[in-house]
């Protein structure tokens, strides 16, 4: 007896990011270890601006037909998709339920099951917004990460706990580097660690790649990689990262990473302010002019301290712990079966 099949709706795009693809992928693997089959409604450019989608397996369109309903559940993950949407995509893939996951809280949507995987968020933020008998998964219990970064986790918190020296800074800003401030964010690591070692993460096609790949070729010291696809190893060797406050800042937090958190885009300042005051990482708005000063007093007052980075590591593995996407898939294959998630799981 085969699993059900589940329809994934998410883009990627160098305007978007990948995020929203990588991390419906990371549920998707969950959920194919479960029995599920999992295919993936997209724009047309997705698998080229987060190359992860084509390597993965898992079946992607552009167009719904192409992928053969019906289906059994729909999950959206979609700043764009709202409740008629959602409607009306439910009905053209047959589906019997509705999944979502967002993180803005600002609109309404149309599901049985919502899951916003921020640190700190509640299902009260969405009161109003959805129908009545929907359940909420909320706060980063339920963090979307890959499989490979609950298996890092015991080898990098025994490293972060071990001290020592602050050698290597790891720095993703995104596939896409949509803010642009990677290369200034490595300008900046450079002057106030001129010793570290620095590992630079982008995308394939992140519009900033040949003036990184170029700066590495230029500085023994700089390793530039364009899809990097051992991210949780990369993680578990740096002492330090300077990463964005999306979901990248949870699988930092997973294995215990003390980081500068770079607010690149409103809606990752509740997150990185969240993580702040949580004693997670160090919160820096780059949407500021003149950023790469409080970048780099970060870096120093981090590099300088290792019992506060040892602190802060501690603190951060606390809030995540990578097994985020195995209970919300076991949530959605609830759903699928029951007709409702399974119970006990209603975030207060």
């Amino acid at each position: 007896m085969t699993g059900p099949r589940i329809l994934i709706r998410a883009d990627a795009a160098p305007e978007i990011g990948g995020g929203h693809v990588m991390r419906c992928l990371s549920l998707a693997r969950a959920l194919a270890a479960r029995g599920a089959q999992c295919a993936f409604l997209t724009n047309a450019g997705a698998a080229e601006a987060a190359p992860a989608l084509a390597r993965s397996g898992f079946t992607h369109a552009s167009v719904l037909a192409a992928l053969k309903p019906p289906f059994d559940i729909l999950i959206a993950d979609h700043y764009g998709i709202s409740a008629p949407d959602e409607t009306a995509l439910k009905a053209a893939s047959g589906a019997r339920a509705v999944a979502v996951i967002d993180d803005l809280a600002d609109r309404p949507h149309a599901c049985d099951l919502l899951i916003d995987h921020n640190y700190g968020k509640t299902a009260a933020v969405y009161a109003g917004r959805l129908p009545p008998h929907a359940t909420v998964l909320a706060a980063a219990d339920y963090a979307l990460l890959g499989p490979g970064y609950a298996q890092a986790r015991d080898a990098a918190l025994t490293r972060r706990a071990s001290g020592g020296e602050a050698k290597r800074v790891l720095i993703a800003l995104g596939m896409m580097d949509a803010g642009a401030a990677t290369l200034p964010a490595l300008a900046t690591v450079r002057l106030a660690l001129p010793d570290a070692q620095v590992d630079v993460v982008t995308g394939p096609a992140a519009r900033s790649r040949a003036v990184l790949e170029a700066a590495a070729e230029a500085d023994p010291q700089i390793e530039f990689t364009a899809d990097a696809e051992d991210m949780p190893a990369r993680m578990t060797a740096a002492d330090i990262a300077v990463g964005a406050g999306g979901g990248s800042a949870l699988e930092r937090c997973c294995l215990g990473l003390p980081s500068v958190i770079l607010i690149l885009a409103d809606n990752q300042e509740k997150l990185a302010k969240a993580l702040f005051a949580a004693g997670a990482g160090v919160a820096v708005d780059a949407r500021e002019p003149g950023f790469e000063t409080a970048l780099c007093n970060a870096l120093i007052f981090l590099a300088g301290d290792p019992a506060r980075r040892e602190t802060m590591s501690r603190a951060a593995a606390a809030i995540c712990d990578g097994q985020g996407a195995a209970r919300a898939a076991d949530a959605i294959l609830a759903l699928a079966a029951n007709g409702q998630p399974a119970a006990g799981l209603k975030s207060a």
